[in-house]
């Protein structure tokens, strides 16, 4: 039994790692303004746009991302 809780322990980490992998993949351009800029600034309302697009809420974007 406890192998294989760890072998779902380490599946559960290798999907949860594919999709932070993912997402960075879809705001890597955003990313990549930030580095170059050295400021948020300037990428801050085009990913309101992305996380808009990929379903939140106005109201939960409108509070996650300036303070994140």
């Amino acid at each position: 039994m406890q192998s294989l809780l760890s072998l779902a322990r380490l599946m559960a980490t290798f999907y949860l790692t594919c999709l932070v992998f993912i997402f960075l993949k879809y705001i890597r351009e955003e990313l990549m303004i930030v580095l170059r800029t050295s400021s948020s600034e300037a990428a801050l309302p085009r990913m309101i746009a992305r996380m808009e697009s990929l379903g939140a809420g106005a109201r939960t974007v409108g509070l996650a991302i300036p303070t994140g």
